[in-house]
């Protein structure tokens, strides 16, 4: 395939002095007028015009442009992409920073109202100390929340046999009979 020439077309002067200096040399040759093509030329201008066509669209043009236009770069990039992910992508720690780090880089006014409420530090300690995740939920944590909330049935389904019967004979020793109902 031939890449296009991008050649911008004259301006009027420039081809009104070209037409001048071409009859110019013309009548310096005498007047005679420019050869024309063999006869030759124009019974075969078909051939030659479907044999450069065929040429340039056969299987080894078509693969050649082709490589050129979408192999090559394409693999550049998928390099470039790679080598960019193993020396510019920061290493990620699988550990985040700890709470106690957390809370310590908070101000100091917060952390003397974090100090004062007990119960807050208490919790902060315990979490520390043990490692637990504040987003983990256990079953227990469900259950007391269906029961806070007085969703019972929901609690009723979320404990097992044991627990159902330890709630029942808590319920019979203290005289109390379970409420029924939903939400409050």
């Amino acid at each position: 395939m031939k890449f296009r020439q991008n050649t911008p077309p004259p301006d009027e002067a420039a081809e009104h002095e070209l037409v001048a200096s071409v009859r110019q040399l013309a009548a310096q040759k005498g007047g005679e007028e420019p050869p024309r093509p063999p006869v030759t030329y124009w019974q075969n201008l078909i051939a030659r015009t479907n044999a450069g066509i065929d040429e340039a669209s056969s299987p080894k043009a078509i693969t050649l442009s082709w490589a050129a236009r979408v192999a090559i770069p394409g693999v550049v990039a998928i390099l470039s992409f790679l080598v960019g992910l193993r020396y510019f992508v920061p290493d990620h720690r699988g550990t985040g920073p700890s709470l106690q780090s957390v809370v310590m880089t908070l101000p100091q006014g917060a952390l003397d109202s974090i100090q004062t409420d007990q119960s807050v530090s208490d919790r902060l300690a315990d979490m520390a100390d043990v490692g637990l995740d504040i987003f983990e939920v256990t079953k227990d944590d469900v259950t007391r929340y269906f029961v806070e909330e007085g969703q019972l049935s929901a609690a009723a389904a979320s404990l097992d046999d044991q627990q159902v019967t330890e709630v029942l004979a808590l319920l019979t020793s203290t005289g109390s009979e379970p409420r029924t109902g939903g939400p409050r």
